[in-house]
């Protein structure tokens, strides 16, 4: 079973001990393959690749060959990450001279952008926009965090705007030619939510299962 996973330490680090268990509760040893956001999403819909790690509903819906499997694994909100002694608020999105960067193939992001007057900076992966902001290529970013406090956007130099501009649940998805998966995936799951849990602690010392 190939699963798409994109390239964030962080993601890796929280979702693939819930999802590697749950498919060995299932005799299935999983394959993890790790690649850049929006060419996970293409290849999975593609049928290519068996099913993605982890995607907001957002971005699943999206997908008409994707299918969710219904156990959450958590809620996420959308950030607004700024450059320190910058103003942070939803509002600088307002200002048509804003750039933002943000990960190409998160529709959840994309959609919520293109309603504001701000440009968009795309870029690949989480480091590639740690990178830029580090080196003050962009002052702001948009990113997600976790019910557990993981982020997938900036954290040096930066503020966080108080007000969110997305909230909602994360899923596994599996490819359409996977559905009879699904009820006991959803099972699985549940049941290593149960037992493994998240990592709540950070990426120091903790073993990334997807490699």
């Amino acid at each position: 079973m190939a699963i798409s996973v994109v390239d964030d330490h962080s993601v890796r680090l929280l979702f693939c001990p819930i999802v590697r268990d749950a498919y060995v509760q299932l005799g299935i040893e999983p394959e993890f393959v790790v690649m850049v956001s929006g060419r996970a999403l293409v290849e999975s819909a593609r049928g290519n690749l068996d099913a993605e790690l982890v995607r907001s509903e957002v971005t699943g819906q999206a997908q008409a060959e994707l299918v969710k499997v219904p156990t959450s694994l958590g809620v996420v909100r959308g950030r607004l990450y700024c450059r320190v002694g910058l103003p942070c608020s939803l509002r600088v999105l307002a200002n048509r001279n804003t750039q933002v960067g943000l990960i190409t193939g998160d529709n959840a992001m994309s959609r919520f952008l293109s309603q504001q007057a701000a440009r968009a900076v795309w870029v690949p992966t989480v480091d590639a926009l740690q990178g830029m902001f580090k080196r003050k290529r962009i002052d702001y970013a948009l990113g997600l965090e976790h019910a557990t406090g993981f982020h997938t956007g900036p954290l040096e130099d930066v503020r966080v705007a108080p007000t969110p501009w997305y909230e909602g649940e994360v899923f596994h998805y599996v490819h359409q030619r996977h559905r009879e998966l699904i009820e006991p995936l959803s099972a699985a799951l549940a049941h290593s939510i149960d037992t493994v849990g998240f990592v709540r602690n950070g990426p120091e010392g903790v073993l990334d299962l997807c490699q």
